[in-house]
Order: structure tokens, then sequence, then C-alpha cells
């Protein structure tokens, strides 16, 4: 794979995600399932967060739609009964965020024109999915946190100059919002709750009140980070993603943790934690794999038997035997899907086929 065709293959999966309505539940859920398994780990590789939870929602609603439905429903529900007093606190803050206009405290002047966009945005359901399941994994339970004093209705996002994030500036991207907080907001019924991060780990937020306890999720984010967060870090021409290590007899493997293991020549490789021997022959080479006799691990004259588990840092020598050949109860040693692949080739080319494989 290209490194930038991730990116392409994540907008062709949010447009079948977002056209599976019509197929059968067979159909469906099988492409949600590699969505999640394999091109979400991906994006959050990218860092491409974004695209993370647009691709989540979509698995979410696909392969949960009741949940999905009801959780959305309670949102919508709650952001109709509190739209009043939400969008009065919403044309307080764009008043005071709007980059074209400054009417707060002349103290503001030497801040604003540091300020390049002010967002407000509706919460996505994975996101109100993620905050409730910290509480909860009773789905009955639900209705009782998505509610006025526990949900934050809104995320807004200030998005400041690149220029704050100089090591000269003096000055922090977060220090534009306290600056703001405490000389045109304090005064105006907001007040600030605390500071949080992200599901991701990727960024923090600030949870914000008004006067009538309606609660917001305020971001503060530079101009490059704002687009690290839509994009990834396809943003930064340096700091591409390198998808050379994805495992390509099953995608799903690249995330397993791995061991560090020496080959006899004091050669390094990564394995699967948990592989036996015969894991590690098939992984030297399939004839290797295929007339694997026993192991040595370092100076020991003992023969290890197939089923024998890798530690890491271990020091293995396999021995081979051109008359020894596979047999079924090999699948039994073998726990990477490079190895399993390779016994079902081989039985499938001596016209042996392994009973549910």
């Amino acid at each position: 794979m290209n490194d930038k065709a991730l990116y392409v293959k994540i907008a062709d999966r949010i447009d079948n995600l977002n056209t599976l309505y019509g197929m059968e539940e067979y159909k469906r859920i099988p492409k949600a399932a590699h969505t999640r398994e394999i091109i979400i780990p991906l994006a959050i590789q990218a860092e491409a967060y974004h695209f993370v939870d647009i691709l989540e929602s979509l698995c979410f609603q696909t392969e949960h739609s009741k949940l999905y439905e009801g959780i959305t429903q309670e949102y919508s529900d709650l952001c109709i009964a509190n739209n009043k007093s939400c969008q009065e606190s919403l044309g307080i803050l764009t008043s005071v965020f709007n980059p074209h206009v400054n009417h707060e405290s002349r103290e503001l002047d030497k801040y604003h024109h540091y300020i390049c966009n002010f967002y407000c945005d509706t919460r996505s359901p994975i996101s109100l999915y993620r905050q409730v399941s910290n509480y909860t994994s009773n789905i009955r339970e639900w209705p009782v946190y998505l509610k006025k004093s526990t949900t934050p209705l809104y995320d807004f996002t200030l998005i400041v100059s690149d220029e704050l994030s100089e090591p000269n500036s003096g000055i922090q991207p977060g220090d534009i919002f306290f600056e703001y907080y405490e000389k045109a907001l304090s005064d105006k019924g907001f007040y600030l709750i605390n500071r949080f991060r992200t599901s991701h780990n990727d960024t923090g937020y600030y949870l914000l009140a008004d006067e009538m306890d309606n609660l917001y999720r305020m971001f503060v984010r530079t101009e490059t980070d704002y687009q690290r967060y839509l994009y990834g870090n396809i943003v930064d021409s340096h700091d591409i993603l390198s998808l050379g290590q994805v495992n390509e007899i099953d995608p799903r493997d690249t995330y397993k943790e791995k061991i560090k293991i020496f080959g006899r020549n004091g050669s390094a490789m990564f394995i699967d934690k948990g592989a036996t021997v015969l894991d590690f022959a098939f992984q030297i080479g399939y004839e290797t794999g295929c007339h694997f006799s026993h192991a040595v691990i370092e100076e020991s004259k003992a023969k290890l038997s197939a089923r024998t588990l890798l530690n890491d840092g271990d020091v293995i020598t396999i021995v081979t035997d051109a008359n020894i050949h596979p047999e079924l109860s090999w699948f039994m040693y073998t726990r990477t899907a490079l190895a399993t692949r390779a016994l079902i080739c081989y039985f499938e080319k001596a016209g042996v086929a392994p009973a549910g494989l």
C-alpha cells in the first residue's frame, strides 16, 4: 500500500457504510467488523481522529442500530428541551470569539488577532456512546446518564494562530481561552468546571457551563493542530504513516502484542506473543516450517517439540528433516495466521481438506 492510499480507503469505506441500509445483515456486519478490526486501527495510527469518529459512528449504527437510534433520539430530545438557553449561550460565545469583531474589553485587543475561527458542533453518536459507557454497561440505564447534568450538549472549537505554538511566542493556546474566560465570559454567567482528556488521549478540552447549567466541551487548537485532527499526520510531509509492517495474511494480527526473538545467526525477528517454535519455523520460510523436526533454544541440547512457546529474547535454532512433513495435528501448535495459512496451503496441495478450515 502507498501511504496515502489509506485515506482513499477511508473515504471509500465511509461511502460504503453510508449505503448499507438496503443490504441484508450477513453482508452489513462483516463490513463493519472489517472496518473496526483493520481500517480504524490504521486511522488511529495515522492520528486521523476525525475520520476515526466517523467510522466508529457508522460501525455503531450498523452493528447496534436500535441502541444507536435510542442514543441519538435521547440526545436530540435533550438538545430540543434546552434549545433556547443553548442558542443564547452560543450567541454570546460567537460574539465574544468572532475573529472579525471585538466587542469586548480593550484588555483583549492584544489577543484578538490570534483568533482564527470559532465553531460549534453537535456531539457525534460515538462520542455519546463512549461517555455513557464510562458510567454503565447496562443499556437499560443509559437514559439515566444521558441527561442535562452529565452530558455536554455541544462541542465548541476555538482555532488560534500557529504563532502561539512557536517557542518564543510567550503565550500558549490555552492562555487565550483563559484570558477571554476571565475578562469576557465569567461575568456573562459562564463557569469553568474542569479540564479533561479525550478518549483517544490526543487532546484536552475544557468543560464549560452556562447560567442555565447547560454543559459544553471547549477545544482550543492551533490552525495546524486542527488540520491534524481532521486529516491526521498526512498534514506533516515528514511524518507520514508507515504501513510496511501490516500483516498481509490477516491484518488484524498487525496489532497483536509482539516479542523479539533471535535466529541462530543473531538476526532479530518479531513474532506474536504466545507463538510457538513451529510458528517461528514458518516465519523463517515455508520449507523450513514444512520440514520442522525440533527446535533448540540458546545452547541447550534439549530437543523442543512444535508446541513449545516462545519467550521474549529467546535465541532459537530450527532443525529440519527432509523426511518429515506436516500432519493435521500440527494445527494444534500454530498460533499465527501465517503458520496456519501455510499449513492450509500444504494440505490443499496434497489434496487433503482440513475439517473446518
